[in-house]
């Protein structure tokens, strides 16, 4: 635990009153924290003004604070205020800071008087009644000086407190030092995040106790939230390895995320859940619902057959009474000896644009139970791109590098990052594809070479939005050299552009009828997530992530989910597959990334148009949108962001115009085939 820093709050007192100084750390110790204080004087003399005293505190170990009161002396003197200092060492525990001294002023009597009021309103996330991690509390406060004079030095504090007790200072909760003039007040917001401590603990969420604001050295305002919610009763899934195969899951024994969970409620639409951890948790306050529940491991990852079984798979009519609280339902997993090395390869960040740099990562994983010794990575660049530079550092060569490595435990997961140079025009062109390609070393006895390679393809562009989605063949398949068993890899990339932090973020994708949404598998993610597929609706929840604001030129601010999915079967040339996100920050609107297209195609050949022979203009359009080529264009056909052909005819000449009036706003495309050679070109109707 991170050693705390000490602290002696300064306090504001009419005289006649004692002045209680709060005497608190940061964050909890894990031993008891004692401190010698003392009195010193300022400009209140000891004796006169206020008691002189010493003592020996004790914050005892997981608490944050403890309180001292000095008395202060009245008597009948018109002065202005006075101050003296409350000093403390600390002689037995580990803090940031060994010393630490509060001031208190002392206002004459009756001349100085302070109010707080405060409100917190819950805001549900979720909208599903019960408390979450990532629900919010936003707190408004007030504090008013309704005396004769200045107030300095009020310390103001996020507290926890039992309803008549005073309040605990939270670790991370605001500590505002306030200067309040007369007859003035000053109003400040804070906005909690719940943890799921937060919710183990319950400090938040049940009757006997509330969140609260208070004054360090004066009477507190406690308060209730505005519309509290509370943990209800639940059901919690959970997936684990379970090795000494007793159906609990004792210590030592890992959650498994490679499974997904099912749940139905009362016989209805079936819910899909992946979560990162292995763990996912159904809130439930109504005795009369009844839910089935499943667990399936994920067949998709193409690991070794028959590596992992499920012992128990399924839970039927279950329902939750009142105050059962939340019941575990296991899902143990029974292993059995299996090796496989695999490696994928993908965008990091901006895309590769004219004399910038651009990265990928490549990801090496041991998906099988036994530690794999030794093993190397191969990464072979485009030979476009100039030198590659990597974290870690790795042993280059003439076309990329080569990555030793060692000791690859069960289930881990290494990176490599690798940045590469795009030339400037005209040694590149935009448009212009660039792949990259990586491999790995068969470790003994590997059951699946098939995820032993991977190549992701990206697209020269000229500028680029943060928020977007990529597929990694870089919009064009071969169809001849794709099989059933391959997939399509698509990154969601979401950055926040902001000046606050983005405390929930939800993410949602609706899969074209083109893509099977059972075959749907993570790849990766840059935060702890849920993913909750329903049909082929895909949305997944990254709660309580406080996203900060981007920094330039860093990965700060920035996020991403990468997802591997087949599409239906029956696939043929030219079938064009399109995709797009819908991106939340909080409750703002959504921000919607450009449409991902993804076309079957014969032949990777350079069978597109010289870009400085085609012209279409205008684009946007909003009534006729005119093509012209150097050879003579055979025919043209404008199709629909899902494929479908809107209109096509015969041309057998230089020039064409197409009228888009009828159309409705959105996007479309146009295939263009001249010379044996065809280019689809992407217009948006205004």
């Amino acid at each position: 635990m991170m050693e705390p820093t000490f602290i002696i709050t300064n306090v504001t007192v009419q005289e006649g009153n004692n002045a209680n100084f709060a005497i608190f750390l940061s964050n909890p110790c894990s031993t008891d924290t004692v401190i010698q204080v003392n009195t010193n004087t300022g400009t209140a003399i000891s004796g006169l003004d206020f008691a002189p005293g010493q003592a020996t505190v004790v914050i005892p170990a997981g608490a944050m604070s403890v309180n001292f009161s000095v008395p202060t002396l009245n008597d009948t003197i018109s002065e202005s205020s006075e101050t003296f200092q409350l000093c403390g060492v600390v002689v037995s525990s580990n803090t940031v800071n060994v010393i630490s001294c509060g001031e208190c002023t002392i206002s004459d009597g009756a001349n100085a008087a302070i109010s707080l009021s405060a409100t917190g309103t819950y805001n549900d996330f979720n909208n599903d009644g019960f408390t979450n991690v990532g629900d919010v509390i936003n707190y408004q406060y007030t504090v008013t000086n309704t005396g004769q004079e200045p107030l300095t030095n009020v310390i103001i504090n996020l507290g926890v407190t039992p309803i008549g007790a005073e309040g605990v200072p939270l670790a991370g909760g605001p500590i505002e030092t306030l200067s309040v003039g007369t007859s003035d007040s000053s109003t400040y917001s804070y906005l909690y995040v719940i943890t799921q401590a937060d919710i183990n603990l319950g400090f938040v969420l049940n009757s006997s106790t509330v969140k609260a604001f208070y004054i360090s050295g004066l009477v507190a305002d406690y308060f209730q939230l505005e519309t509290p919610l509370s943990i209800s009763n639940g059901i919690k899934f959970n997936l684990f390895f379970d090795t000494n195969g007793n159906g609990l899951q004792n210590a030592g024994e890992d959650n498994y995320n490679g499974g997904n969970f099912t749940y139905q409620l009362n016989n209805g639409v079936i819910h899909t859940i992946n979560s990162q951890n292995g763990m996912f948790t159904l809130y439930e306050s109504n005795p009369a619902n009844t839910y089935n529940l499943g667990c399936t491991l994920n067949t998709n990852n193409n690991f070794c057959n028959g590596q992992y079984t499920l012992a128990t798979s399924s839970y039927s009519n279950i329902s939750v009474a009142n105050g059962s609280g939340i019941t575990t339902y296991n899902f143990p997993v029974i292993s059995n000896a299996c090796n496989d090395l695999g490696v994928s390869l993908y965008q990091y960040g901006a895309p590769p644009r004219p004399g910038f740099t651009y990265m990928n990562q490549i990801k090496y994983t041991n998906n099988g139970n036994q530690t794999i010794a030794s093993a190397s990575v191969t990464f072979t660049r485009n030979t476009t791109v100039g030198a590659v530079s990597t974290s870690p550092l790795t042993t280059a060569n003439a076309s990329g590098f080569t990555y030793n490595f060692t000791n690859l435990l069960p289930n881990e997961s290494r990176y490599i990052d690798v940045t590469m140079q795009v030339p400037v025009i005209p040694t590149v062109s935009l448009g212009q594809l660039l792949t990259n390609s990586v491999s790995v070393s068969l470790p003994p006895n590997d059951n699946n070479p098939v995820n032993n390679s991977d190549s992701v393809t990206q697209v020269i562009v000229g500028s680029y939005d943060p928020n977007d989605k990529t597929e990694s063949h870089g919009g064009r398949i071969l169809l001849s050299s794709f099989t059933a068993n391959d997939y399509l890899t698509y990154k969601i990339q979401f950055e926040n552009t902001g000046t606050f932090e983005a405390v929930n973020i939800r993410v949602n994708d609706i899969l074209d009828a083109k893509l099977n949404p059972n075959t749907i598998r993570m790849v990766s993610a840059s935060h702890p997530y849920v993913l909750d597929r329903v049909g082929n609706t895909l949305n997944w929840k990254f709660d309580g992530v406080n996203l900060p604001p981007s920094v330039a030129n860093t990965q700060i601010g920035h996020g991403y989910i990468i997802f591997q999915i087949k599409p239906t079967a029956g696939y043929a040339v030219g079938d064009i597959i399109p995709n797009l996100a819908n991106i939340y920050f909080d409750f703002n609107p959504p921000i919607v990334t450009d449409v991902c297209t993804t076309q079957f195609v014969s032949t990777l050949a350079n069978t597109d148009f010289d870009a400085s022979s085609l012209s279409i203009f205008p684009n946007p359009v909003q009534t006729n949108v005119t093509i012209t080529n150097a050879s003579i264009i055979d025919s043209v056909q404008l199709l629909s962001v899902l494929g479908q052909e809107v209109f096509s005819k015969k041309v057998n000449s230089l020039q064409t115009e197409i009228n888009t009036e009828n159309l409705t706003k959105g996007v479309y495309f146009i295939k263009i085939i001249a010379a044996g050679k065809e280019k689809t070109i992407k217009i948006v109707k205004e």
